[in-house]
This record gives structure tokens, sequence and C-alpha cells, in this order.
């Protein structure tokens, strides 16, 4: 049934195609979000196994509620029910824009992946401007944007997909990764340092994740990607869902 995934993730390949609802297309949809939900669910069995190790037989508390229960982001999500639709919505398309999008080795990909992860950086927020009302901020982040865009005049596109070409799995696997550890700063406000090098195993599901996702852009279309990560947002989401439904009944 997976043997498509699995030769895939062994050799990773891209390649452009046009959005398609056909029948292949839609099996393939389907399959990616079964192999995640096995894969993910065997994994999150180990690292509570590791989160329980790590609470009853250390002085340290729960990693796993350190990522998964940041106070200021439940916080938020709590605030506003349309906080709670941008999770599903607004937030996975930057992060696809920012990690899937280039994932096939384009100069204009590239660029748009830059200024979002840029924007993010220096502290801007799905929901509004407000990081850049500090003048400093602001003006560096414009002069990194320029940078970035000076560099991509610079750079000799034809060589830089060359070398990712000979390079691809390294790459591919790169962004991935990347991908998932951004999610340890979920962590921020109880980030535990003396066991600093434990979180990147507690955000492997989210590494499978971007894997998986990558195999829909690369294999079928960027759209198949998005979708995939609003379904696992919205499914993540329903329990505050739920809080606002019980609390406006």
């Amino acid at each position: 049934m997976f043997t498509d995934i699995i030769d895939f993730l062994k050799h990773p390949y891209y390649k452009e195609s046009v959005f398609s609802l056909s029948g292949y297309a839609l099996r393939k949809f389907f399959q990616s979000c079964l192999f995640f939900v096995i894969a993910a669910a065997i994994v999150a069995l180990l690292l509570a196994l590791l989160d329980y190790a790590i609470v009853h037989y250390t002085h340290y508390h729960s990693i796993k509620k350190d990522l998964l229960d940041s106070d200021s982001f439940n916080e938020k999500l709590r605030q506003n029910i349309v906080n709670v639709i941008i999770i599903f919505t607004i937030a996975p398309l930057c992060e696809e824009l920012a990690f899937r999008l280039p994932l096939i080795p384009k100069k204009e990909y590239w660029l748009l992946g830059a200024v979002i992860i840029l924007y993010f950086s220096f502290g801007g927020k799905y929901t509004s401007l407000s990081a850049f009302q500090n003048g400093y901020r602001l003006m560096f982040f414009c002069l990194s944007i320029l940078t970035v865009v000076a560099l991509f005049f610079i750079i000799k596109e034809e060589k830089l997909i060359s070398f990712i070409n000979s390079h691809y799995f390294a790459y591919f696997y790169f962004v991935c990764i990347t991908f998932g550890l951004i999610h340890i700063f979920n962590a921020r406000d109880s980030f535990q340092w003396n066991i600093f090098y434990l979180y990147p195993l507690f955000v492997i599901p989210q590494m499978i994740m971007g894997v998986i996702m990558g195999y829909l852009r690369n294999t079928e279309h960027f759209i198949y990607g998005l979708l995939f990560h609003m379904l696992f947002n919205f499914i993540s989401s329903i329990p505050f869902l739920l809080f606002f439904y019980r609390n406006s009944a």
C-alpha cells in the first residue's frame, strides 16, 4: 500500500505537476494521511514513554506538555475563534510557502520562502503587523529583504540548481528536519535548557509530517501538501473549537 511513499523516501525527487482531482491523486493523498497517522502514532507512543521517564525519574517537567501547552499560544486561541481558524488556514499556507514550495528548486520559490521566514524571524505575526511598529526591527527586516533580493540576483541560478539536484537527498531532508525543529519554539514559555538535547526528539512527528507533505508536494502538487497540513491542523484545533462551542452554549 505504501510502496510509492517508501520508494520516494529512499530517493526523493520532484516534478512540476498540474493540480488534478483524479482518483489516483486523491488515493495518494489519503494513503499519505494513513501513513502519517500510523508512523506518528508509533513515534508518539515511544515519546510518551520517554516523557513519562523524564517526569517520574528526574526532576524535570514534561517536554510534551511544554510543546503542546504553550501558555501564550493557548491563551491566544482561547481569546478569539478567529485565531483558531488562522491556525488551520493562514498558518499552514505560510509554512507551506516557506518550507514546501522551495522543494522544487526555483529562484522565485526560494525568494518567496526566504521573505516569509524573515518575516517571522523578525517577530511578524499571522494576525497583524504590530511587531513592526518597532522602527529598528522594521529597518533590519527591510535591509534583510534587500540583501536576500540582491543575493538572488547575484547567484547564478543554473549552478545552484545543478548543485541541489546533485545533493537533492540532503536538501530535501534538511528542509523537512528544519520544518520540524522550528516547532521547538512552541516551548519558548517553559523551555528547559538543561535537557535541550531531548527537544528535537519530541518534534519527530512534525518532521514526519514535513516529509509526507514534501512527498505530496513533489509528486502531485503544492495544493495537496497544503490540504494535508490544513487537515491535521484542523484536527489538532478540535479541542479549542469544542471549548468555544461549550462556552457559547
